[in-house]
């Protein structure tokens, strides 16, 4: 008994002990494997893809192999397209700037990643620009849905289809000059009024129904949500979704009231078909008229190969990504135009002398015909997509299975490729001295100039709304130097209009001041 008791206690002294020791043995354990998996799981992958995965030997900064954290500085900052050029000058034509992307900078490389036919989709940045929740003909990565989503906008948009909305656009354009005239003598924000102006357009063109900024000078609360939707959409495709997440819980009312600027527009999208459905309804089910050549009606209208409508939520989702991609893209390039006529007084004087010869009388819109045939209008319009195109940024594609050789290089499927039109248009073989607005380079057009021109996209996936882009930028330059003379403010900074990038292009302020002198 007694040596039974003795083992009894032995046992439990032992038992104790071990459980102890096995207790320090997990938590050891779990911050030992803790450490081991993050160091596998993280660490090594991104070290063995840095220097030695199928992009290792693609040049370009040492830290962007390692972590998009190098990418997202400079977009924070809103650089990244002028620091991605200086990569190009440093390296050559293909330039690695993150894990998995890769940036390109030739015209053989244009051709092979957006060519009409390429099977290069685009990358899951553009998942961001999905409004409502629903893709749209700008985000959707799908090529056959794309090519069928394009068919119900392409005629509406084509440019036939927006001349007859000149009457309404014309007054847009009055409009635009009353208010320059009451306001000549002082200095103005023309991104504010070129922004005013675009909304009027847009509505008028695509929906049918004006918001009428320049006719009262008011604002309307849709500009704010504008705003809020150009702070919270465009960054949302740069950051994996749970760090999006956690971004969005920032509790600040500004933010949140950003955040909420997309739900606002699809709202406001809604409105607008609700009211062609309820007149559609008071009229036998037959949409007006007036509503059919809209876009908002041929959309109600649209059934695919299957009978189908499209959904409501894909209704209010293109209507949303029109108002959002027709306003202040258009808006900043003529900002950007009217600046830098008015810093070069002979530019000004020249295109004055012909719109002057073309348009009798100042004050009138010029007939959109002949204003597509005037040279010097043309190149300068020319020349200021060239320095300030709308989009400058790499339009990201993925490369497809199988991978790719691009530059003797090998890449592999997945990997995110593309092309930056901010670099492309600076080519000096191209475009001499690219850093300087010289319209007068555009009478003497080249190949190579054409090839390197590249303004509203390529291929499939080109702009959808150049037509009426370049409809706004002929009549309302035309008309405006026709009736005033710009020049710059007594305290103008030039840094103030310097180009930034935050995937659209914008002036450093946000403003471009200048003054209109009657002529």
């Amino acid at each position: 008994m007694a040596g039974s008791s003795v083992q009894t206690i032995d046992l439990h002294l032992l038992s104790g002990s071990l459980g102890s020791a096995l207790r320090e043995l997990s938590i050891g354990n779990a911050v030992f494997y803790f450490c081991l998996t993050f160091l596998s799981s993280i660490v090594l992958p991104r070290i063995y893809n840095a220097y030695f995965g199928p992009l290792s030997k693609i040049p370009g900064p040492k830290v962007a192999a390692l972590t998009n954290g190098w990418m997202l500085w400079h977009l924070w900052h809103f650089e990244k397209c002028a620091v991605i050029h200086e990569q190009f000058k440093k390296y050559g034509p293909i330039v690695r700037i993150g894990p998995h992307n890769v940036a390109l900078n030739t015209t053989e490389d244009m051709k092979t990643v957006y060519a009409v036919g390429a099977k290069f989709p685009k990358s899951s940045f553009y998942d961001s620009w999905s409004f409502n929740g629903s893709a749209n003909v700008f985000s959707m990565r799908d090529q056959k849905a794309h090519a069928d989503r394009r068919k119900v906008s392409s005629k509406i948009m084509s440019r036939n289809a927006l001349v007859t909305y000149l009457p309404e656009i014309n007054q847009h354009l009055k409009d635009f000059v009353r208010v320059c005239g009451k306001r000549a003598g002082t200095t103005v924000d023309f991104v504010t009024q070129f922004r005013f102006l675009a909304l009027d357009v847009v509505g008028s063109a695509a929906f049918g129904k004006s918001f009428n900024l320049m006719r009262d000078e008011t604002e309307h609360p849709f500009v704010h949500d504008l705003d809020a939707c150009i702070a919270a959409v465009p960054p949302r495709g740069y950051f994996p979704a749970w760090v999006w997440w956690l971004i969005t819980k920032i509790p600040t009312k500004d933010w949140q009231f950003a955040l909420g600027g997309e739900k606002r527009i699809c709202q406001y999208s809604g409105d607008i078909v609700d009211e062609q459905e309820e007149r559609m309804r008071k009229n036998g089910g037959e949409m007006v008229k007036e509503d059919a050549n809209t876009l908002v009606g041929k959309m109600i209208n649209y059934r695919d190969e299957n009978g189908a409508a499209l959904p409501r939520s894909a209704i209010d989702g293109e209507i949303g990504i029109i108002f959002f991609a027709g306003t202040d893209t258009t808006s900043n390039t003529l900002a950007f135009m009217s600046y830098e006529l008015a810093r070069h007084k002979q530019h000004q004087d020249k295109l004055f002398e012909e719109l002057k010869e073309k348009i009798p009388v100042k004050g009138e819109v010029p007939d959109l015909l002949d204003a597509e045939a005037w040279p010097f209008l043309n190149a300068v319009i020319k020349e200021t997509l060239r320095l300030y195109a709308v989009a400058p940024s790499q339009l990201e594609r993925d490369v497809p299975k199988g991978g790719t050789h691009l530059h003797g290089k090998y890449i592999p499927e997945g990997t995110i490729v593309g092309v930056q039109n901010y670099s492309i248009h600076r080519n000096a073989e191209a475009f001499p001295d690219p850093e300087t607005f010289k319209p007068e380079r555009w009478f003497n057009e080249t190949e190579e100039m054409r090839r390197h021109f590249m303004p509203f996209g390529l291929g499939s996936r080109i702009c959808l709304g150049q037509n009426i882009a370049m409809l706004e930028m002929r009549l309302t330059i035309a008309t405006l130097i026709r009736s005033f003379e710009l020049t710059l403010p007594a305290d103008h900074n030039p840094a103030d209009v310097a180009l930034k990038d935050f995937w659209l292009a914008f002036p450093a302020s946000r403003k471009v001041e200048l003054v209109s002198n009657p002529r």
